[in-house]
């Protein structure tokens, strides 16, 4: 993986990038009230963003928490890791090098390319943001919220199955 500040270096598409930053900006160490939940994530059906809440509880998973950010951007994308595979709005790059990443690309990961386990967003500097529930590895955070964590930490945890860019 390569080093580096975060959000510095090569940017997707202006809406890719600013969905990472957006994402960035709601990092557990600024926003502390988050849940994990595949169940809960996306009801009641929401018409606003969660992520723009002052206070109370924001409950999301890793493809939701993917959804809004790139909601932000008026950009509306698959609602679950399955539906992102076969978005209109991504090209699939493939498991291509940390250093062929660009700043807002999405990261699938584990599992198969039909079920994909997890997504993230690349944020630059060899690392990611996502909203990283469970409990199997020290990535994982039943409490919820978004959290940097490495690409090469994901390589090794789960396994990139493809790299999704905005067109």
């Amino acid at each position: 993986d390569t080093g580096g500040a975060v959000l510095n270096g090569k940017k997707g598409k202006k809406a890719a990038a600013d969905a990472a930053e957006f994402g960035y900006s709601k990092r557990k160490s600024v926003y502390k009230n988050e849940v994990y939940s595949q169940p809960r994530r996306m009801m009641p059906p929401r018409s606003s963003n969660p992520l723009d809440k002052k206070s109370g509880q924001i409950i999301l998973d890793c493809s939701s928490f993917v959804y809004w950010c790139f909601k932000k951007q008026g950009i509306t994308i698959g609602a679950n890791t399955g539906q992102d595979m076969a978005d209109k709005h991504f090209k699939h790059m493939g498991n291509i090098p940390t250093s062929k990443m660009l700043i807002g690309d999405c990261i699938e990961l584990g599992g198969s390319s039909s079920y994909p386990e997890h997504i993230v967003m690349y944020i630059g500097g060899g690392k990611t943001i996502g909203w990283n529930g469970g409990t199997t590895s020290i990535a994982w955070d039943p409490s919820g919220g978004a959290k940097v964590v490495t690409v090469a930490y994901w390589r090794k945890a789960l396994g990139i199955i493809t790299v999704l860019r905005l067109k």
